[in-house]
């Protein structure tokens, strides 16, 4: 089977086409322009041609472009009859989800309104779940969103994405203690990461160093702490491709230094309980969930 390129790329490139500007299709997308026009770049080294003549003032098409546009239309339109007979014949119950703090604060629940708005007669419950918990201590989840290795999982798993990690730090930082041009100057900082997490070292390793001893650490249990304290200027953190997309879009966090790191066996993923069999609600939320997962705008 052919690859097929990302399904953002795929988007940012139709919605630049139909509205004929990047700046408008970041504005639908609620994304910056310069994530679109990475996301078009990428198309465009997939295919290894050129899909616009783009300029301040002007966005043309190629024929390639044109060609490419126009099916694309009709798949996207194709998708949306799709979603709109599910929503003629909606998908209702209840469905409890048990899901890792930073996870829901920073990813799931600021994209929670589009499930609701596409069923309406649908009730979820999001309980809380520690960093490392059991997803089914108490029998109450349906299933569970958790991280680490799907491979050792307790129950059925479902990966959502290729997870990358990256150094992430305050642009208050930056203005106050001059740029992160190597991985040599992070050392001047400190480091912020999860409790009993190998990232640093991982990073540093990656790029043929260690981490001096003198250098200060700084750990949280809660995630969300983590990127908290790097959002307030106090040290650099570790970020991820999930959980720090929406504040590098907003310029609350910036990428100090080029490139990421990739895990081979860690990430988030869906768990559900063995020898249960999913419920239809279970089967939509699983799906849309790994589907926004996919969808999900990358900042360099």
């Amino acid at each position: 089977m052919t690859r097929l390129p990302p399904l953002n790329a795929l988007r940012a490139f139709e919605a630049s086409a139909r509205n004929k500007s990047l700046t408008k299709a970041a504005n639908e997308l609620h994304v910056t322009p310069g994530a679109v026009s990475k996301q078009f770049r990428q198309l465009e080294e997939h295919f290894g041609f050129a899909l616009a003549v783009k300029s301040r003032d002007s966005f043309v098409l190629t024929p390639e472009g044109q060609e490419l546009f126009s099916k694309l239309a009709q798949s996207f339109e194709t998708l949306n009859d799709a979603v709109l007979g599910l929503q003629r014949n909606p998908i209702a119950g209840r469905l409890a989800v048990r899901c890792m703090p930073a996870f829901a604060t920073r990813w799931l629940v600021p994209r929670l309104g589009k499930f609701y708005d596409r069923h309406e007669r649908v009730e979820l419950q999001i309980l809380s779940m520690p960093e490392w918990g059991e997803p089914f201590p108490d029998g109450q989840a349906d299933l569970a969103i958790m991280f680490g290795d799907p491979a050792v999982a307790k129950g059925e798993a479902t990966p959502l994405k290729q997870m990358e990690f990256f150094p992430v730090c305050s642009p208050i930082l930056i203005n106050r203690d001059g740029d992160i041009k190597r991985t040599k100057d992070l050392t001047r900082h400190v480091l912020l990461d999860g409790v009993g997490s190998t990232h640093w070292n991982d990073w540093f390793k990656h790029h043929g160093q260690e981490i001096p001893a003198t250098v200060r650490r700084l750990s949280f249990e809660d995630f969300n702490q983590n990127l908290a304290a790097a959002r307030c200027g106090i040290g650099i953190a570790m970020g991820d491709n999930i959980t720090a997309a929406e504040e590098l879009a907003q310029g609350a966090l910036v990428r100090p230094l080029k490139g990421f790191i990739k895990s081979a066996t860690k990430g988030y993923y869906i768990v559900t309980q063995k020898n249960r069999d999913s419920s239809p609600l279970a089967k939509v939320f699983i799906e849309w969930v790994v589907n926004e997962a996919q969808a999900t705008v990358e900042f360099a």
